[in-house]
């Protein structure tokens, strides 16, 4: 079964990011490694939920925990049964 964390709180963030007007949509897609559609619907909420593997890899493009992002006990459960070196901070991105 896979598992899944919610959308919504990621686009918050992100939304957060692009409201300073230092970056632009398509220029924030790129510096996450994703497709600008992808994350537009992201961020308008026609995708509502994130694999973790796509997690994983938002989360090391951002320089992140999960944790920072969602609340640490949803994190612990979705992660439950993941590698320990998920998000080793020494392996290079």
């Amino acid at each position: 079964m896979d598992k899944n964390l919610p959308a919504e709180r990621l686009a918050q963030e992100l939304l957060t990011i692009l409201s300073q007007g230092d970056i632009t949509l398509s220029a924030l897609a790129h510096s996450l490694l994703v497709h600008p559609d992808w994350l537009q619907k992201v961020l308008v909420g026609e995708i509502a939920e994130l694999t973790l593997l796509t997690v994983v890899g938002i989360c090391r493009q951002l320089r992140i925990m999960p944790e920072d992002v969602w609340d640490p006990g949803q994190v612990a459960e979705a992660f439950r049964g993941f590698p320990c070196n998920t998000f080793d901070p020494d392996e290079p991105t």
